[in-house]
């Protein structure tokens, strides 16, 4: 072909055509620009019989016949629209080059659809998915393929074919249950929901992700399911280590058993991790309310008086510390704590209510009742 470089195009193809159909053969080069003038002039059925040619040097490499087999592919589903074809030889390929499916997702795609064929791309990917040689290749190919319903082509039903078909290979795949359990939660079927998040529990791969899960199954267990033994059981067991709060579900869950102990145990728990003074007093506000639930009073006080003592301005432990008085009939300790309590008071009508009650104590002690 070396004299032929003072051809024009049509007859330089035409010479090409010639040689093909001779069954020349075609030195590294010539092929090189034979394939070059037939894509130039879109004369695509000679360019991949072109294609189907070994050079005159020997037999391609693999990489060489790989890379021949994409451009076959490309040409078939882009240029002529064989889609049939394009399928057959993408089917062919794959079943014995050994691609990953991450391979062909980088080296292969890009090239046979052209960018924003979103339709196309999952109609391709859905003919080729059981080529691929390993069953993990199939689930990602069919991972893919819902990725491009959900983010592109938004196909609520297709999406949640795919990932049925994803369960059915795999029913630990991560991805697909955490699909099903947003939908689930979106129709509220709370069954289907602690069903999908058990199954996910088992399937996480790092602790993290299981802390999570767990927290929420917890959640969905004791607030729409009311088991409140099964969220308590479920977060002692997957959220001991936990760096995640699981303090709010675990209190509600004992205080719904009425089982104030178990609450105690809870705000023992946060007050190792409060820095907070005024966060502090709350807690034991709240551990003085309980311990007053429970009937123990002694407990009671000092809790009160702790709250207190951490946030001067948090009135409601003294007015608890105060009921509780009264009701044992302390005098003593009674005046002690309304003058704690009047000392912090800024309204004056509160403050005059609370001098009344001093005066009513003092008469009481006077008196040795």
């Amino acid at each position: 072909m070396t004299e032929s470089a003072q051809l024009k195009p049509g007859a330089l193809i035409r010479q090409t055509i010639e040689s093909l159909r001779s069954g020349r053969a075609f030195t590294s080069e010539e092929r090189k620009k034979g394939l070059r003038l037939l894509s130039d002039y879109e004369c695509w059925l000679p360019y991949l019989d072109l294609l189907q040619h070994a050079p005159k040097e020997g037999k391609s490499s693999e990489p060489e016949l790989l890379t021949s087999t994409i451009e076959s592919i490309r040409v078939h589903n882009i240029h002529l629209g064989h889609r049939d074809e394009a399928v057959k030889l993408c089917k062919k390929m794959l079943s014995g080059s050994g691609l990953t499916f991450e391979d062909f997702l980088v080296k292969v795609l890009p090239e046979i659809i052209e960018d924003g064929h979103y339709h196309q791309e999952v109609n391709f990917c859905r003919k080729i998915a059981d080529s691929f040689s390993s069953s993990s290749c199939k689930i990602r190919c069919l991972e893919h393929i819902a990725l491009l319903y959900d983010k592109r082509i938004h196909n609520e039903n297709a999406l949640s074919e795919t990932y049925e078909k994803i369960l059915a290979r795999d029913p630990k795949n991560v991805r697909a249950l955490r699909y099903f359990k947003v939908l689930h939660t979106q129709t509220g079927d709370w069954e289907e929901v602690t069903k999908t998040l058990k199954m996910l529990l088992l399937s996480v791969q790092y602790p993290e992700e299981g802390y999570r899960v767990a927290q929420e199954l917890a959640g969905v267990l004791l607030y729409q399911l009311q088991e409140p033994n099964q969220a308590i059981q479920l977060l002692e067991r997957y959220c001991a280590k936990s760096p995640l709060d699981t303090s709010t579900i675990q209190y509600d869950a004992y205080a719904s058993l009425k089982n104030w102990a178990g609450c105690l145990k809870v705000l023992k728990r946060c007050l190792e991790s409060v820095s907070e003074d005024n966060m502090k007093a709350i807690l034991w506000f709240r551990m003085g309310q309980l311990y007053k639930q429970l009937d123990r009073k002694g407990e009671a006080l000092d809790s009160f008086r702790s709250a207190a003592d951490l946030w001067p301005q948090f009135l409601e432990p003294l007015e608890e510390a105060i009921h509780l008085h009264l009701d044992s009939k302390n005098w003593v300790q009674l005046e002690d704590t309304l003058g704690m309590l009047c000392d912090r008071v800024r309204g004056e009508e509160y403050l005059k209510k609370i001098n009344q009650l001093k005066k009513i104590v003092g008469s009481e002690l006077r008196h040795g009742t």
